[in-house]
């Protein structure tokens, strides 16, 4: 079991990374500020869920076209977002969000994501 978290800021990676710190399991923060970036990193780690930014650029949308390409694979994606107006909107799609100022209930899918994973 391995989560990525997806973010085109350091600071929101480091806070992150503090709120789960704890758990054990495989953890990695990319900083990425592209989609290519972004994309290529999640070919190289092959995570089993991916948090991601919905905005890793200026012009936005990112975090869509990850789950838009990603769709199928099996991969757990949720997607964060400051913007509860777009968290909403990806709700609606029927696409797991998080607000990025919920660490905790981060952690929770966390935890319950390997918790899960041993037990299996």
């Amino acid at each position: 079991m391995k989560v990525l978290f997806i973010d085109d800021e350091a600071m929101i990676l480091e806070l992150l990374e503090d709120a789960i710190d704890g758990i054990d399991g495989k953890m990695v923060f990319a900083e990425c500020h592209s989609l290519a970036k972004a994309m290529e990193t999640i070919q190289r780690e092959r995570p089993d869920i991916i948090f991601s930014d919905h905005n890793l650029t200026g012009n936005g949308g990112e975090g869509l076209k990850i789950v838009e390409a990603l769709s199928g694979s099996g991969i757990r994606i949720i997607s964060m977002t400051a913007d509860p107006e777009i968290g909403e909107a990806y709700r609606m799609m029927g696409i797991e969000y998080i607000g990025k100022q919920n660490t905790e209930k981060m952690k929770q899918v966390v935890e319950a994501a390997f918790a899960a994973a041993s037990d299996g």
